[in-house]
C-alpha cells in the first residue's frame, strides 16, 4: 500500500510492507465478546475476564466516559479513562492468570463493550 499527500513541492509517499510489520507473536483461537449495561451512573461494576485470556479492548458505546481500574473500589479515584470513540487495549497477558476489571462510567444505562481474546 502506498499513501502520497500534498502537491508537487511537498509530496510526501509512505510505503507499507505487511511482511515487514512486526506483530505479537501471540496466538489466539477465540474471540468473546461481552456486552454490559451500567445500569447506575457513578457505580462500581465488575467483568471478568473469560479464563485463558491473553489480550482485550474495552470500549463503551456512544458518547459516555468509561473509567477502567484494576483494583476493586478504585475506578472512580484511581482509573484509566476511556473518551467516546476510544478503547482500551491491553495485550500479552499471561493465560494462566484470572483478571478482573473494574469499571463505571457517570452516564446510567451506558453500554460497555469488551473483546477478550484466548
Amino acid at each position: 500500500m502506498s499513501i502520497s499527500t500534498g502537491g508537487a513541492a511537498s509530496k510526501f509517499n509512505l510505503a507499507l510492507n505487511a511482511s515487514s510489520l512486526n506483530f505479537a507473536t501471540d496466538t489466539v483461537s477465540q474471540a468473546n465478546i461481552v456486552n454490559m449495561t451500567l445500569t447506575s451512573a457513578n457505580q462500581e461494576y465488575t467483568i471478568a475476564l473469560p479464563t485463558g485470556s491473553r489480550r482485550f479492548t474495552i470500549k463503551l458505546r456512544g458518547n459516555g466516559v468509561l473509567k477502567v481500574s484494576y483494583a476493586t473500589g478504585t475506578s472512580g479515584s484511581n482509573y484509566m479513562s476511556v473518551f467516546p470513540g476510544c478503547s482500551l487495549t491491553e495485550e500479552s497477558l499471561a493465560a494462566d492468570l484470572n483478571y478482573v476489571l473494574y469499571i463505571q462510567s457517570p452516564q446510567a444505562g451506558a453500554v460497555v463493550e469488551l473483546v477478550a481474546w484466548a
